[in-house]
């Protein structure tokens, strides 16, 4: 019986343990660049200036993190509204990390979050409260009047966009390849010939 309890509380202190890293570290796509972590750093910076307009940019902690871009999709929205090529809202989030990892080495870490908007959805099923009276039953400020419609807006994540993740980290990958290609030996003079 002591034996099981062991396990048992063994057991959840490793559950317990394993949980302690957050989702989003465990998650990112991770690629290992020749190149040392200053010199990658500004590359992503420009690798990430293609895709989207505004980066938040961390030089002291190397971090890189996307404002969201948005953008209108008639398919991959995950909703039935793909079935009849209705216009989604989609956007795209995007953080980025460049770690040093020995004098010449760096890992880049990179993802990139789709979300959906789905306001309308969210206000449609969360119907008003029905009074019997004439007076109104919310004030303006309850009525969400004190607040913009940006922070009314409802997303919700739908998933990553490993796609253009492979695509970024490929791309910093090339900028940083070196040839394996041997340099060509320089000929030589055959012998009794002298060299010009």
């Amino acid at each position: 019986m002591i034996r099981v309890l062991g396990i048992g509380i063994l057991a959840l202190g490793l559950m317990l343990s394993a949980g302690c890293a957050s989702d989003v570290d465990r998650q990112m796509a991770t690629r290992e660049i020749t190149a040392d972590a200053d010199t990658t750093f500004a590359s992503a910076v420009s690798v990430m200036r293609r895709d989207f307009d505004r980066l938040n940019i961390d030089r002291t902690a190397r971090t890189i993190t996307a404002e969201p871009q948005e953008f209108t999709t008639r398919s991959d929205s995950g909703t039935t509204r793909d079935l009849i090529r209705a216009p989604s809202k989609l956007r795209r989030v995007a953080t980025l990390s460049v770690r040093p990892r020995g004098e010449d080495r760096a890992q880049v870490r990179l993802r990139i979050d789709r979300q959906r908007e789905d306001t309308t959805r969210v206000e449609q099923s969360q119907p008003g409260q029905y009074r019997l009276s004439d007076a109104p039953g919310y004030t303006p400020i309850e009525r969400d009047a004190a607040t913009s419609t940006r922070q009314n807006s409802v997303w919700t994540n739908i998933g990553r966009d490993n796609v253009l993740e492979r695509e970024m980290l490929g791309e910093l990958e090339r900028l940083f390849s070196k040839s394996t290609e041997p340099a060509a030996p320089a000929s030589q003079p055959a012998p009794g010939q002298e060299t010009p």
